[in-house]
């Protein structure tokens, strides 16, 4: 019966433990990331160029930054989209 008890006690404490770390970690890493998001708002905000840059770019935007002609892209596109091996050795 005192076995039981101790048992009980131990496997009582266990879980108590593993509750307040688990609680303490999720804290501390939601105050991490806080700070991250901070510090990322702030840096975006002060910058004109990161608060107005996009994503993605067009494709004509694509093409001018490739230097090559609107039409040469869509056929290089094309050519790409037409290729089934795209690995780089020969099985």
């Amino acid at each position: 019966m005192k076995e039981n008890k101790q048992l009980l006690i131990g496997a009582i404490i266990i879980s108590i433990s593993i509750i307040i770390g688990s609680a303490w970690i999720g804290n501390t890493i939601s105050k991490v990331n806080k700070d991250i998001n901070s510090n990322n708002l702030s840096s975006i905000a002060t910058s004109k160029t990161l608060a107005t840059s996009k994503a993605l770019m067009s494709a004509k935007e694509t093409a001018e930054y490739l230097n090559m002609p609107l039409e040469k892209f869509y056929s290089l596109i094309a050519y790409e989209e037409g290729q089934t091996n795209y690995g780089v050795y020969e099985l």
